[in-house]
């Protein structure tokens, strides 16, 4: 309601200058009775379950009651002006953030009205006409505090449906970060049920690394009234969301006290994941240009050198000291030369010449030559899944699935088990590998795509960035995750050929 329809509510209700003045007489007369009245006001609302969860504590009563007994103050005293009016809108907002339903807030001023009314009849010092003056205008100012109340929960109700389905996830978290209050978005994104939201510390959604910085952003909040900042946060299924933070206090309305942080949590997993590509495009472009140079200035020696390392080996006797060494230096340039080819690979990746693939067909043919090897002969393959046909280069995608399935054979060792799924759904192939080894961490997790990173001892952190970028320049995606039964799951998806369509770069 605004301060022009409670002047006009005041005209209507006929509220004038006489019922101030009689109001005000008679509060030296009833102030008395007003801690009995508040005293069995709230012995009466405490017997229901809705109020008992909202008053959790004898401190909070008694600030209560000290509330209430100025609130009756106010109802004799007046003036009823601007600022009476800004008090009551406040007491209804402050009852919907608490959660107290109206039906308490009629109830409980009809309990008053009688009360009130008793002590004003009953008071035989006062002329009985004067009470009756009494009685009529306490009816007229409890029915504009009622109607100000009440509406304040209309108003106040129309704007948490606002919140409840806004774009954004909105939360208020007390001092110590526990959640008070989330919106439905919340739920949806975060996959929690509200319940288990309410139950938990905000701390609890963000990855382990971020929580400083949210601890550093609550602070601020709490002491200079807004705050802004960019965490990672995991959703029910373990999947991370990078989010931007912007939080504002939320304040007592009676005392101004700063009494939770509400803050508006934006998705902007999607943002950082352009901003990453641009980095890696950029990254990529020069570390092409480190390639070509490689290309001339390494891989060309390199070939000569083996070459001339050869023929030497050939002079020697087989079985001498120093054909040995000849050939033990030949395996390691070939392992060089390997590394130079891959790092060619990953910088400048040819465009593929697509043709019909069938996938399972495809993985099967490269597990059979994983098998041809003694350190994955140990190793269970499960194979199932659809029949499906999709348009790549099949030298080129095979070496990209075999980076994946050695690293789950690895993972598993002699006597594991692979699990490896093909699906097809909206125009994509999904091609699910999942091994029941001891699973990555959350922070390795992160940078397992990377060029150069490997917890491997003598690996070249260039295979599973080969693999991606392989499957992208095929129009596909790669991600990994780590089950909450255990292992590791790489997910891969590309384009399934389209009936009827012409093979692409033919």
């Amino acid at each position: 309601m605004s301060l022009d329809l409670f002047e006009l509510l005041k005209s209507y209700c006929r509220l004038d200058t006489r019922d101030s003045a009689t109001l005000g007489e008679l509060l030296p007369r009833v102030r008395g009775a007003f801690p009995r009245i508040i005293d069995e006001f709230y012995l009466r609302i405490l017997e229901h379950a809705g109020t008992r969860r909202v008053i959790q504590s004898p401190e909070q009563l008694e600030r209560l009651k000290g509330s209430l007994l100025r609130w009756l103050d106010e109802v004799f005293r007046g003036p009823y002006d601007a600022a009476y009016y800004e008090k009551r809108r406040l007491i209804g907002i402050a009852h919907v953030r608490v959660g107290l339903s109206q039906v308490y807030v009629f109830g409980a001023m009809s309990h008053i009205r009688r009360h009130l009314e008793t002590a004003i009849l009953s008071n035989s010092e006062v002329p009985i006409e004067s009470r009756r003056a009494g009685c009529a205008a306490l009816a007229k100012v409890l029915d504009i505090d009622l109607a100000l109340i009440a509406g304040s929960y209309h108003e106040e109700e129309k704007y948490r449906d606002l919140v409840e389905h806004a774009p954004d996830m909105i939360h208020e978290v007390d001092r110590q970060g526990r959640i008070r209050s989330v919106n439905v978005t919340g739920e949806k994104r975060l996959g929690y049920s509200r319940e288990q939201l309410l139950s938990m510390n905000v701390e609890d959604l963000v990855v382990e690394e971020d929580r400083p910085t949210l601890r550093v952003h609550l602070q601020r909040v709490f002491t200079m009234g807004q705050g802004r900042c960019e965490l990672a946060i995991v959703t029910s299924d373990g999947s991370r969301m990078s989010a931007e933070v912007i939080a504002t206090a939320v304040k007592n309305p009676i005392t101004g006290e700063i009494v939770a942080a509400r803050a508006y949590w934006r998705d902007i997993t999607e943002r950082v994941r352009m901003e990453k590509t641009l980095v890696e495009q950029a990254s990529l472009a020069r570390l092409g240009e480190m390639a070509a140079v490689v290309a001339h200035e390494v891989k060309n020696p390199l070939a000569g050198i083996g070459g001339a390392l050869q023929v030497i080996a050939e002079q020697l006797p087989r079985g001498s000291s120093g054909r040995d060494m000849v050939e033990e230096i030949l395996e390691r340039l070939d392992a060089l030369n390997d590394t130079v080819n891959d790092l060619l690979l990953f910088a400048r990746p040819r465009l593929p010449s697509k043709e019909p693939v069938p996938v399972l067909s495809l993985i099967e043919d490269t597990i059979a030559l994983m098998h041809s090897d003694p350190s994955y002969r140990n190793v269970t393959f499960r194979v199932s899944g659809e029949d499906v046909v999709v348009q790549a280069e099949a030298e080129l995608l095979k070496p990209a699935l075999m980076n994946v399935l050695i690293n789950a054979a690895q993972a598993v060792g002699s006597g594991g088990q692979v699990v490896v799924e093909v699906a097809s759904s909206n125009g994509t192939c999904s091609i699910f590998v999942q091994d029941n080894g001891p699973g990555i961490s959350p922070e390795l997790r992160e940078k397992v795509f990377e060029p150069f990173f490997s917890t491997k001892h003598r690996g070249t952190g260039l295979g599973l960035p080969i693999t991606k970028r392989i499957i992208e320049v095929h129009g596909g995606e790669i991600s990994m995750s780590c089950p909450s039964s255990g292992g590791t799951s790489v997910s891969i998806r590309l384009p399934v050929l389209q009936v009827g369509s012409e093979p692409a770069g033919r």
